[in-house]
């Protein structure tokens, strides 16, 4: 288990033999990934863990996870939770739980009334749209 915040190193190792990812020629910002974890994606920006992404059935904190309904998301985050609306699509939204303590922010996106994915990570990178475009 690797904290947001820490250096690439930190999570390259914790990912394990076949991490993969570095950046593009004049940007701080790129993902790792590694075979044993192909639906979860660890971004690293300038030097350190910003965010998490993860497109499988693991759970969240809290318990959401990939294929549950919004309002299931709603009922288990309760009302601290923010909606706002998807980037490109009329059928969709982001929910928001901002950490209780710390800097972390989790966000599931929802389309079509279900969790096509969630992430947690440090602001501003957990509200980037475009990952590290």
């Amino acid at each position: 288990r690797v904290a947001l915040g820490a250096d690439a190193e930190t999570v390259e190792a914790a990912l394990g033999q076949g991490a993969a990812g570095s950046p593009m020629p004049g940007s701080t910002c790129y993902y790792l990934s590694a075979p044993s974890r192909s639906e979860r994606f660890f971004m690293i920006n300038e030097g350190r863990l910003a965010r998490i992404d993860v497109r499988d059935r693991t759970a969240a904190p809290g318990g959401g996870r990939v294929g549950m309904t919004a309002d299931a998301i709603r009922e288990a985050y309760g009302p601290s939770m923010i909606s706002s609306p998807h980037a490109y699509s009329t059928d969709g939204e982001y929910l928001r739980i901002d950490a209780s303590t710390g800097d972390g922010v989790l966000l599931f996106e929802v389309l079509d009334g279900a969790v096509a994915s969630w992430r947690i990570g440090l602001d501003p990178e957990v509200g980037w749209v475009e990952g590290c475009s």
